[in-house]
C-alpha cells in the first residue's frame, strides 16, 4: 500500500466507496461486513470526515445501514438516521461555503442534496418525534387529539422540508439533473400541497434548523460520553 493510501481519511473514504459499491450490486453480506469495520473506526474517530465535502457518502452509508436494520435496537437505528441527516447537511454546508467548486464537486453537491431528501423521505418516522415536540404544549399533559394534531403537523412539516430541498436543487440544477426520482417526488408533493407558500418554506427552514440543533447536541453528547469512558 502506498503512502497516500495510508492517509486515514482516504482509507475511510475507500471503505465507504466499497460499501456503496457492494450495496448497489446487491451484495448485502459484504456491505454489512465493511459497515462493521467502518463503525469501529467511527467510534474512535467520529469526526474524521467532518471537514470533508464527501461526508455525504457517509450519510448515504448510514441510510443503507438503517434500511439493513443493522442494529437490533430501534433507538440505535433511529440514531443512524439522525446522524445521516447531520452528515448530509454538513456536506451541503461545506459545498455552499466553498468559494469555487469544480464540476466534480458540483455533482457531489447534487448528490449531497439528493441524499438529504432520501433520508427525510425514507426515514420520516425517525424525525417525527423531534418535529412533533415543536408543536407540543410547553406545559401540561397533551390529550390524544392534541398529540395526533402535533403528529399531523409534523408530517406536513417534514414533507415541506423535502420540498424546500427540492426547491434548492432546482435553483442550481435545471430539471433536477433529469433525475426521475426527484422529478416524481416534486410532482407528488405539488399534487398533495397545490400551493406551498414562501412562508411555508421559511417555516420549514426554521424547523430544519431546530431539528439539526437537537441532533447535533445529541451527537456531541454521545461522543463526549464515549471519550470519557
Amino acid at each position: 500500500m502506498n503512502q497516500k493510501s495510508q492517509n486515514p481519511t482516504i482509507i475511510v473514504l475507500q471503505l465507504i466507496d466499497s460499501i456503496l459499491e457492494h450495496s448497489n450490486a446487491g451484495n448485502k453480506i459484504q456491505a454489512t461486513k465493511h459497515c462493521a469495520t467502518l463503525q469501529s473506526i467511527l467510534t474512535s474517530f467520529p469526526l474524521i470526515l467532518w471537514d470533508n465535502q464527501s461526508i455525504w457518502k457517509l450519510a448515504k452509508v448510514f441510510l443503507i445501514m438503517y434500511h439493513y436494520d443493522i442494529y437490533e435496537q430501534e433507538d440505535a437505528n433511529i440514531t443512524l438516521m439522525h446522524e445521516a441527516y447531520l452528515f448530509a447537511n454538513r456536506s451541503i454546508d461545506l459545498f455552499e461555503q466553498a468559494t469555487q467548486n469544480s464540476e466534480t464537486a458540483q455533482e457531489d453537491y447534487f448528490q449531497a442534496l439528493r441524499t438529504q431528501i432520501l433520508i427525510l423521505k425514507t426515514g420520516a418516522d425517525c424525525f417525527t418525534p423531534i418535529v412533533s415536540d415543536l408543536y407540543a404544549k410547553k406545559t401540561g399533559v397533551m390529550s390524544t387529539q392534541e398529540t395526533q394534531i402535533a403528529q399531523q403537523l409534523s408530517n406536513t412539516a417534514l414533507l415541506i422540508m423535502q420540498y424546500a430541498v427540492l426547491d434548492k436543487i432546482s435553483e442550481h440544477f435545471p430539471d433536477f439533473n433529469q433525475d426521475v426520482f426527484l422529478e416524481d417526488l416534486c410532482a407528488s408533493i405539488e399534487i398533495e400541497h397545490a400551493e406551498i407558500s414562501k412562508a411555508s418554506l421559511v417555516q420549514a427552514q426554521k424547523i430544519h434548523t431546530r431539528m439539526l440543533y437537537d441532533i447535533k447536541k445529541n451527537f456531541t453528547h454521545k461522543y463526549s460520553l464515549a471519550k470519557n469512558t
